[in-house]
């Protein structure tokens, strides 16, 4: 068999078409391969294992929920009383206490038991997190 076929879309010219070597055979057309539903294998279907052989590896950013990370740690302690020291500049410290009611990537949310607000920390600036009780 040869590589040429003869197009359409070319009005009758010889074209090269590299699909057109099995055209006789029925195991590929100049648009693909010929799938015959009464052949165990047909030329789209891959003989070798789809799976990866080795195991996957997570990629990207670690889970910040894992208590080895300070937001994960945090989160254990939902509805708990705590004091956060935050350092502002280079020397003011500034404290804040309540009722943790929620952690984020990168802050926590603190509720005053007397006034019932609700104040959100950012968690870079923190250095101290006592849990009371």
């Amino acid at each position: 068999m040869n590589n040429y076929d003869v197009n359409q879309m070319t009005a009758g010219k010889m074209t090269y078409n590299p699909l057109a070597s099995d055209m006789a055979s029925g195991a590929m057309s100049a648009h693909g391969p010929n799938i015959n539903p009464s052949s165990p294998l047909s030329p789209s279907i891959p003989s070798y294992p789809v799976a990866p052989i080795y195991p996957l590896v997570q990629q990207g950013a670690p889970a910040v929920t894992d208590a080895d990370y300070i937001p994960g740690f945090l989160a254990s302690m939902i509805g708990r009383s705590v004091r956060a020291e935050f350092l502002l500049g280079t020397s003011q410290y500034v404290d804040k206490t309540g009722i943790l009611v929620e952690v984020g990537v990168n802050f926590f949310v603190l509720q005053d038991v007397n006034s019932r607000t609700i104040t959100m920390c950012d968690l870079y600036s923190v250095k101290f997190v006592t849990i009371l009780n």
